[in-house]
């Protein structure tokens, strides 16, 4: 009769260990996929970011280069009617 319930004991400490086994098995095939989902997702943010951070750079870029025109062209004005008023002699003092 103890070699029965041996026998059985095994058996039983078998079957658990095989569910075990399969529930760590299946936590560890979930937590890769969640891993690598999420790398995914963080990957896709980072190439949205870094795709927003260029296009701002060239906005910036393209307003810099205009409002330093703008600048430019009155710099050129202001020289200009500053040669004109030397000339005329009415900028000395």
């Amino acid at each position: 009769v103890d070699t029965e319930s041996a026998e059985t004991r095994s058996l039983s400490h078998a079957s658990h260990m095989a569910t075990i086994r399969q529930h760590f098995q299946s936590f560890l095939t979930g937590g890769m996929a969640a891993l690598a989902f999420g790398y995914y997702r963080v990957h896709q943010d980072v190439w949205q970011a870094a795709e927003a951070i260029d296009s701002r750079l060239d906005a910036l870029g393209r307003e810099t280069i205009t409002s330093h025109a703008s600048l430019q062209a009155r710099v050129n004005e202001l020289e200009k009617e500053l040669v004109r008023l030397k000339a005329t002699g009415t900028g000395n003092s």
